[in-house]
């Protein structure tokens, strides 16, 4: 009889268990919907970047309210309007820019436990004023915006930085995550050769399109996942990142294994079927064939 009962026990646990991952698992989905809504048929000058930001933080947080962040950093455009001269050029503008961000509010790099999750959170970055380069430049760059000043990203291979691009006169790349220091293209393509290994190439310095500055924070807070070896996050960010690039072959193949891993059978199934018909590069099909086998 008490074996009976603890293989019940037993068997229950594991129900709840799955209850909770379902549970999960819808709340992924509506994150998912939202970042559709936010993006999809949208040209890139037209997508919110800070509340597409805040989606992501609230795969991790069901309890986040996205839009009371995005009225907290209005508010702070709105106090960062007042102090602008009547007369104030764009020059002007940019430097009430950084001295409001860094020395008023208090945002910097997060040195200690660079790629913890609480840096990637943006949620998270405005509470605690501290962030990476990737978080505190989408900050920057929005904040800039709400008060007319033309800023992008731009995804340097090792670090995320700010462009801002004036109307007239040059560019200026700005390192956010060192205090809004001013590179040269020469600083920077020296900073790309440091962190990689290899010579810069104009590619790098091009704009980063909303969608692959999204792809860019999951990947990070994937990286991360995979370091704790935790499945269900590593499965929650990897299925967002197809959200939003749903031809990407290698995070196919990894949803495929993280799914067939967590039990979700029929996406897993799914995606041996698209990886078998597609046969993207740099994927084991042999691999891949086998597992779906062993799911019948």
């Amino acid at each position: 009889a008490s074996t009976v009962l603890r293989e019940k026990a037993k068997e229950l646990e594991q129900q709840a268990e799955r209850l909770r991952q379902l549970a999960k698992d819808v709340h992924v989905k509506k994150v998912q919907a939202e970042l559709r809504s936010l993006i999809e048929g949208k040209e890139d000058s037209k997508i919110d970047l800070l509340a597409a930001a805040l989606w992501i933080a609230a795969l991790d947080n069901e309890e986040l309210d996205v839009a009371d962040y995005c009225r907290e950093i209005d508010d702070l455009a709105s106090d960062l309007k007042k102090s602008f001269a009547a007369d104030a050029d764009d020059a002007a503008k940019l430097a009430a820019l950084k001295k409001f961000f860094f020395e008023e509010l208090g945002f910097h790099g997060g040195r200690l436990n660079y790629y913890a999750r609480s840096n990637n959170h943006l949620n998270e970055v405005i509470d605690d004023r501290e962030g990476m380069p990737i978080t505190l430049s989408v900050l920057y760059i929005e904040l800039g915006r709400r008060v007319g000043l033309n800023l992008v990203g731009v995804g340097l291979p090792g670090q995320f930085v700010a462009r801002y691009e004036p109307k007239e006169g040059d560019s200026q790349i700005i390192d956010v995550f060192e205090g809004g220091i001013t590179l040269t293209r020469q600083e920077a393509e020296e900073r790309v050769f440091k962190n990689s290994g290899r010579p810069a190439r104009d590619e790098h310095f091009a704009t980063a399109k909303p969608r692959d500055i999204l792809i860019r924070m999951l990947s990070n807070l994937l990286r991360r996942a995979q370091e704790e070896k935790d499945a269900e996050a590593m499965y929650r960010y990897v299925d967002t990142i197809l959200t939003l690039n749903s031809e990407d072959g290698d995070y196919r193949a990894m949803r495929f294994e993280i799914g067939a891993f967590t039990k979700r059978l029929d996406q897993a199934r799914a995606d041996a079927d698209w990886l078998v018909k597609f046969q993207p590069p740099n994927v084991n099909l042999e691999r891949v064939e086998a597992i779906r086998d062993s799911l019948k």
